[in-house]
């Protein structure tokens, strides 16, 4: 739908019937969805935190659950979010840098600092 894309399982899916417009999108954000469509942010627990941990997980689920976390963390405002890899065989480190450099809502991305997790996480900046 315009910039925004996101994936998910059709079985999660809810038609509901609203106003042509949403409401403030969690932080001041308004977001315009066309005639007949709803858009309701629920806020996961990760986003309040402004960081997603995806070390576990293989690139696949890694790759959706941060595809879907940075579009959570546009709407609702976010500047700035990070994402825990972990250091590993660099696969989950590698797939992220892959997705982060052709997603419409990342201005730009780069290597955490030592105390923000080093080369084990990575600080994203969203467009405003």
């Amino acid at each position: 739908m315009g910039s925004l894309r996101f994936r998910e399982d059709r079985n999660n899916l809810k038609l509901i019937q609203s106003s042509a417009a949403s409401k403030d999108a969690g932080r001041g954000r308004k977001i315009d969805v066309p005639r007949g469509v709803s858009l309701n942010l629920n806020e996961r627990e990760e986003l309040g935190t402004g960081e997603i941990n995806v070390i576990g997980q293989n690139t696949r689920e890694a790759t959706d659950s941060v595809d879907k976390f940075l579009d959570e963390a546009f709407l609702n405002g976010y500047d700035r979010v990070r994402i825990v890899h972990g250091v590993g065989t660099g696969a989950l480190k590698r797939a992220m840098q892959e997705l982060l450099s052709g997603h419409p809502h990342v201005e730009k991305f780069l290597a955490a600092e030592g105390r923000e997790g080093g080369s084990g996480a990575t600080i994203v900046e969203l467009k405003k």
